[in-house]
């Protein structure tokens, strides 16, 4: 462009010089004083879009495209190319490896922070949240879908956590004195969530669980311990059986251990032990107590009263070990020998897990004396303190299945608190050993055998 500039320069000089052309000035002399601005314009413009475009060239030249470097991550069964956009850009990998990462069934990556939802959600009512929040679960059902979601968030605050908390209190108490089935559908929701979660970790791992089967055999196992406590018994030896006729009629590969393990687990965990607190709640033996006209016809009910309670004490022992362990906490539960449970949860202390047991003590104490237990404050104590030890056995056990899927949290529900299975994990195991209990300790006025 620039040899055409100069041949044209040096012809349009020529014929100046020979008296064909007048000069430039004399061109310009001959237009009207506002067409003058408008041509100086317009030779200004294009002389800057070719220095532009010739700046451009330069920069292109010099520095180049730059290459990019494809990476495979390995997850479990599955391989996929990090040079891929969504996954480069959604996965997020821990920046160094966990400590028990070197067993063989340890998948090579690892995330640093909770599964949360890349795509933000906009400020939805309670029913549009969990509706969202459920068909996002349900749609990882493979290890690609289930890593997009994942990134890293910061950590929450203890304002949100306490204001989370209160709000799920108050909700909380309206679903126990609901009517029993209200009760059980609302238990049926939850345990449908805690499923899609725990299987969600599953999936990263690389299993491949049976979702649906655990989702329609949680829906009866709901309703038989509501409608039939007589059957309840029955429903999971049944619901196993229904699992591995589905395993072997309805898939065209054979599945591993890993996918009935996985599968079963999901089972007991997340549909049957939530089960017993529908029977629990609706066991037809619970009497009503002469309650007042004021109040309810729910709040009379025996069965809604003890599961309130028994609730309040899982909840005060998980309260008081967060605050006595940060107080006093000074021994890890290794100090007691028990190595695999300080090494799912490092941060639990000797003298949180006390402090829990004294605090659910307590809670059922004041219990006891307002349902008018026979033995009074000792038995609510004893009672307490049982209760919120078998709750710490659930904590330990959810900590550790997140620990071997290495995330934090199993989801993002709830504010500063996690997904339905983080927040309902000390609940799991309570419930059978509180209708062990309870019909021994409230006296006969409150249960009629």
């Amino acid at each position: 462009s620039s040899s055409r500039l100069d041949a044209s320069s040096c012809a349009r000089a020529a014929a100046v010089s020979a008296g064909e052309a007048p000069p430039l000035g004399a061109r310009l002399k001959g237009r009207s004083a506002r067409s003058t601005p408008c041509l100086l314009r317009a030779r200004s413009s294009r002389m800057r879009l070719i220095t532009t475009a010739a700046l451009c060239a330069l920069a292109g030249a010099f520095s180049g495209p730059r290459p990019r470097t494809p990476r495979a991550v390995t997850l479990g069964a599955a391989t996929l190319d990090a040079s891929d956009e969504t996954v480069r850009r959604r996965l997020v990998l821990r920046r160094r490896r966990p400590e028990h990462a070197t067993s063989h069934h340890t998948p090579q990556h690892a995330f640093a922070d909770p599964i949360h939802p890349r795509r933000p959600r906009s400020r939805l009512p309670v029913v549009g949240r969990y509706v969202a929040y459920v068909a996002e679960l349900y749609r990882a059902d493979r290890p690609r879908e289930a890593l997009e979601d994942v990134q890293e968030v910061p950590p929450s605050t203890l304002g949100t956590r306490v204001l989370t908390g209160v709000g799920l209190g108050f909700l909380f108490s309206a679903w126990v004195l609901s009517p029993p089935p209200w009760f059980a559908l609302g238990m049926g929701l939850q345990a449908l969530v805690a499923q899609l979660e725990y299987f969600r970790m599953a999936i990263i791992q690389g299993a491949t669980p049976a979702r649906k089967i655990v989702l329609a055999t949680s829906a009866v196992m709901m309703a038989t311990a509501c409608g039939w406590p007589g059957l309840h018994e029955l429903a999971f030896p049944l619901a196993a059986t229904w699992m591995m006729l589905w395993l072997l009629l309805m898939r065209r590969e054979c599945s591993t251990i890993s996918d009935i393990s996985t599968t079963l687990m999901g089972l007991f965990y997340t549909a049957y032990l939530p089960s017993w607190w529908v029977r629990l709640r609706c066991d037809p033996r619970w009497a009503m107590a002469a309650a007042r006209t004021a109040y309810p016809v729910a709040v009379a009910h025996r069965g809604a009263q003890h599961v309130w309670w028994t609730s309040c004490t899982v909840a005060a022992a998980d309260i008081g070990a967060y605050f006595g362990g940060k107080r006093f906490g000074r021994h890890s539960l290794g100090a007691l020998g028990l190595g695999a449970a300080a090494k799912a949860s490092p941060n639990k202390t000797t003298e949180g897990a006390l402090a829990g047991f004294a605090a659910g003590g307590l809670c059922s104490a004041i219990g006891a004396r307002c349902l008018g237990w026979p033995g009074g404050l000792p038995a609510g104590f004893a009672y307490g303190a049982a209760i919120a030890a078998v709750a710490l056995v659930g904590d330990l056990t959810a900590s550790m299945l997140k620990r071997d899927g290495h995330v934090k949290d199993f989801g993002n529900l709830f504010p500063g608190h996690g997904g339905v299975l983080d927040r309902l994990d000390g609940f799991v195991f309570v419930a059978p050993v509180a209708l062990t209990l309870l019909p021994r300790l409230c006296g006969r006025g409150a249960w009629v055998a």
